[in-house]
């Protein structure tokens, strides 16, 4: 599985985006995925690899008391991780993500940058052209990782990094041209 990149503010650990084989873990994990994207890892702990719609209580399909279902039973969720984050919830809850909410923190990574969701401050999702290649973006002065619906999704590095220039040969969903 993948190194841990910081501790979401559920409790859950995010990791990176790779998967056993160094492969991209939302592409290839899909199947063990729920709709929050995390899953077991093996020591019984929960991780995610994705800015999952679980990260903040009583938002997205947070429940205290019943489990998530599996991405794989849910339709979208596997194929189009980031619209089924935005655009999904349980029922009487707000979704997660929402232009409203772009400046909570989601978490901390290890290198004590926060973790911000998918939405810049115009309201907008974060692009290619917008972070580095750790996934990462100065906000207010500040370096934070941002989610993206790309390869590597929340930390890819410990930033700041270079722009986006090569496509990542573990995804089929990353940014940058050059191979």
């Amino acid at each position: 599985m993948g190194t841990a990149a910081g501790i979401a503010l559920t409790g859950g650990y995010i990791f990176n985006a790779l998967a056993l084989g160094n492969a991209d873990a939302v592409e290839t994990e899909a199947d063990t995925l729920d709709v929050c994207f995390d899953h077991p890892s093996p020591d019984g702990g929960f991780h995610y690899h994705f800015w999952g719609a679980c990260m903040k209580k009583d938002y997205g399909f947070w429940d205290d008391e019943n489990s998530p279902d599996l991405c794989r039973d849910v339709s979208n969720c596997a194929t189009n991780p980031g619209d089924f984050t935005l655009e999904n919830a349980s029922s009487g809850q707000t979704v997660t993500y929402t232009a409203d909410n772009w400046d909570e923190p989601i978490g901390l990574a290890k290198d004590g940058h926060i973790i911000m969701g998918p939405h810049k401050s115009d309201g907008e999702q974060w692009g290619c052209d917008d972070r580095d290649v750790c996934n990462g973006a100065f906000v207010n002065g500040s370096y934070v990782y941002v989610g993206s619906d790309t390869f590597p999704y929340v930390v890819g590095c410990w930033g700041p990094g270079p722009d986006n220039q090569f496509s990542p040969t573990c995804s089929a969903a990353g940014c940058g041209a050059a191979t």
